[in-house]
């Protein structure tokens, strides 16, 4: 599998559904969408990178509640 795009960035807030890594396999394009809401924490691809099945391509940490704010 290639890694045609990396859409987003360490630290960057996505959400559910959002586009994350743009993949091409078999000259089919395939992109892969945010599970839940969170923050990127790592990306272990990069754009033009060879990948095999069961690699791990980039790890979200879920947003522990909805309203959450950072306190001071």
């Amino acid at each position: 599998c290639n890694i045609v795009e990396v859409l987003v960035a360490e630290g960057e807030t996505v959400t559910k559904g959002q586009k994350l890594i743009i993949t091409e396999s078999m000259k089919m394009e395939n992109s892969i969408a945010a599970a839940s809401d969170g923050i990127v924490k790592n990306i272990f691809v990069t754009a033009g990178g060879l990948v095999e099945k069961g690699f791990t391509l980039i790890e979200i940490q879920e947003a522990a509640s909805t309203g959450q704010e950072q306190g001071s």
